[in-house]
């Protein structure tokens, strides 16, 4: 059985203070409601100085009210533990972004498929990748967005027998070079070819996040971000200062090192 945790005097009265105004607030306002309810209305001649009073009567109620109101609300949230409230509205945020960013993914999603599949024919013959007959051979599983650091990814995948002879990194820069000719040079439909960053510049409104290929279910898999807003492009700046980084050799431990 848990052990009631024991607290320090002053806490304990804080606590107690603190219970002690909640259930005055309500209390009061509790009250304050069931006057207003019940209060009979006074007949009162139609002039300027009536109407004046109105308003006087209507704020002298209103006020206390929400002061009320608002210090019961700041008693309740003060006597809540606050990281665990600032956790909920924290993941309640998230929700809702995550929530209207594949909304909008849903725009964005066939622009970036069709254009996609056009710049992979294109290079076919250089790729060496199988394609489909049209584009919906690029989502076999149905559109899948993802929604991670601040920004919405699209997945792309091909149907392969065999891994590709070019590896993902290279077929990942090459790829994007296709891409990035395309969008400077004809545009992308339904979409812009471009962000202006006021920090970071123009940037291609498309790049490729991610290419892997899963031996067991044999998809080739594109991860692609439509550059739209400054989380993503500075999720694009980010990753090309990462891939233009040298690589630190791994260090190599010999036996004598390591007695």
């Amino acid at each position: 059985m848990k052990k009631k945790q024991n607290l320090p005097p002053e806490e304990r009265d804080w606590r107690r203070t603190l219970i002690a105004m909640i259930s005055v607030s309500i209390a009061a306002l509790a009250a304050l409601f069931f006057f207003v309810l019940h209060e009979e209305p006074v007949p009162v001649p139609s002039t300027e100085a009536a109407e004046f009073w109105r308003c006087l009567i209507f704020l002298g109620v209103a006020l206390p009210g929400s002061v009320l109101l608002f210090g019961g609300l700041w008693s309740v949230l003060w006597v809540l533990d606050r990281p665990a409230v600032k956790t909920g509205a924290h993941l309640l945020a998230g929700f809702l972004s995550r929530k209207i960013a594949l909304k909008n993914a849903r725009v964005v999603y066939p622009c970036l498929q069709y254009f996609l599949f056009f710049v992979l024919s294109q290079n076919r013959e250089f790729l060496q990748i199988p394609l489909g007959r049209d584009a919906s051979s690029l989502t076999p599983q149905g559109y899948a967005p993802a929604y991670r650091s601040r920004c919405v990814f699209y997945r792309f995948q091909l149907v392969m027998p065999d891994k590709p002879e070019m590896d993902e990194k290279t077929m990942r820069l090459v790829l994007q070079n296709y891409i990035t000719g395309e969008l400077m040079n004809y545009g992308i439909s339904g979409l812009s070819s471009c962000y202006l960053d006021p920090k970071i510049g123009r940037i291609p409104s498309v790049f490729i996040d991610r290419v892997f290929f899963d031996d067991a279910a044999h998809y080739l898999t594109l991860d692609v971000l439509y550059v739209c807003t400054a989380e993503a492009a500075e999720y694009v700046k980010k990753a090309i200062h990462m891939d233009s980084a040298p690589k630190q050799p791994d260090g190599t431990v010999y036996d004598d090192e390591a007695r």
